[in-house]
């Protein structure tokens, strides 16, 4: 059995469809459309950033949304969103 290379990077355009899939799979039912006009809200937030697990054929196969959070009570972290 041969191991699968898994490479991560930030998300652009061209991986939004495939997000939108796996998001359904997950029982997110929104559109490619609604995901896009959000990611494209978050590009402007120089705080958040999507990444995106690509397979060996450049398929998404996981993503992640994390953000810087910020608090009274906790020090600056990251979080998944």
């Amino acid at each position: 059995m041969s191991a699968t290379q898994i490479r991560i990077e930030i998300a652009n355009d061209t991986h939004l469809e495939q997000i939108a899939h796996l998001g359904r799979e997950l029982g997110y039912l929104d559109s490619a459309e609604q995901f896009a006009e959000r990611f494209r809200a978050l590009r402007d937030i120089d705080t958040d950033h999507v990444v995106v697990a690509l397979d060996e054929d450049n398929r998404v196969c996981g993503w992640c949304h994390v953000g810087l959070r910020t608090s009274l009570l906790v020090a600056l972290h990251a979080e998944i969103k």
